[in-house]
């Protein structure tokens, strides 16, 4: 069975573990994950069996520090590998061109180039924001200071939590909620289900919960006990935006409740599809969105895939019972008939 010699376990690491009883199998039942910069940049992503590894999340912070020429590109691939409940965070620069193009066409088109009072956008599930990045600064060229921009997702921040001198760590978020466990050599993404093959990683994250959930109850109580450390999942253009322009904010936001703000455009790409959510969610989504519009706003939605892919979405004009399509990309957005048919 193939090894792992470039990743060796020590077996006093898991003294703790009991993993005595896991001397006589081999390596190959084991899956590591990518727990390094030194791992990313060897791109170590892939066990023997061409299976993905995890990446801890922590390098998303790290490479926001980091001069590397290629540091984006690393963020990016740090988040393609990150998931929370029905949270995905994969997202690059200008993923949405095209269809922005289009959103700013019919804008103008709508509010005209001369508008008196403010422009309030709110770009919904904008993950690390540089999508938002993009939006924000084609419409400053149109509206400049009239212009004020509110970027959401669910999830902007995550904290890893330890104990000084303890190899655990773990990834939760605000609440408390568990979201991923770091034991070097090992990256335990609890979103993502474990392929019975990797039956040790079974044992050794069952063991490992016990002690996590401590850690959790910690945090959530503010202890001292625990050291935290809080990692923001924002895109470094966006955070130098939210330090120098006034009127660009990030916050967090959960796409199922309403929202103490009266918006001219709503933008909402890759949120409303069927595998994330079921009808009567949507449904209450579409609700949150229709809201939070004024009459004769906009909703714009659609998704992609890879990059470069086209944008199957479309424009909505907010009325007064519901959504009128102004716009059609490719062939359409895949929850059409929801939007078109909200009242």
């Amino acid at each position: 069975m193939p090894r792992f010699p470039e990743e060796r376990i020590e077996k006093s690491k898991f003294s703790d573990l009991h993993t005595n009883e896991l001397s006589c199998v081999t390596l190959s039942m084991i899956r590591f994950g990518v727990c390094s910069l030194k791992q990313l940049y060897a791109n170590r992503l892939k066990d023997a069996f061409g299976r993905q590894k995890s990446i801890s999340i922590e390098l998303y912070e790290e490479l926001a520090h980091s001069d590397t020429v290629c540091a984006e590109e690393y963020q990016e691939m740090v988040l393609s590998r990150f998931k929370f409940g029905q949270v995905y965070k994969r997202t690059h620069r200008n993923r949405f061109a095209a269809f922005d193009n289009a959103v700013l066409s019919v804008a103008r088109k709508q509010f005209g180039d001369t508008v008196k009072a403010t422009l309030r956008i709110h770009d919904v599930a904008a993950s690390d924001g540089r999508t938002s990045v993009d939006l924000y600064d084609e419409l400053s060229k149109l509206y400049h200071d009239r212009l004020w921009f509110l970027a959401t997702d669910i999830l902007p921040w995550v904290y890893t939590v330890a104990k000084p001198g303890q190899h655990l760590k773990l990834v939760t978020d605000d609440s408390g909620h568990i979201i991923e466990l770091i034991y070097p050599p090992f990256v335990f993404d609890l979103g993502r289900r474990e392929s019975p093959f990797y039956w040790i990683n079974h044992i050794i994250v069952k063991r490992l919960l016990k002690q996590a959930s401590a850690l959790a109850a910690l945090f959530v109580q503010r202890s001292c006990e625990v050291r935290v450390t809080k990692i923001e999942l924002i895109h470094n253009k966006c955070r130098e935006l939210i330090e120098r322009k006034s009127n660009f904010r990030f916050e967090r936001y959960n796409v199922f409740e309403p929202i103490n703000h009266r918006f001219d455009m709503v933008r909402a790409m890759n949120i409303l599809n069927r595998c994330y959510f079921s009808q009567v969610e949507l449904r209450r989504i579409l609700q949150a969105v229709f809201s939070s519009l004024r009459i004769g706003g906009l909703f714009a939605t659609g998704s992609n895939e890879a990059e470069g892919s086209e944008v199957e979405g479309g424009i909505y004009l907010r009325t007064a019972n519901g959504f009128e399509l102004l716009f059609r990309s490719c062939s359409g957005s895949t929850v059409d008939d929801l939007i078109t048919g909200f009242n």
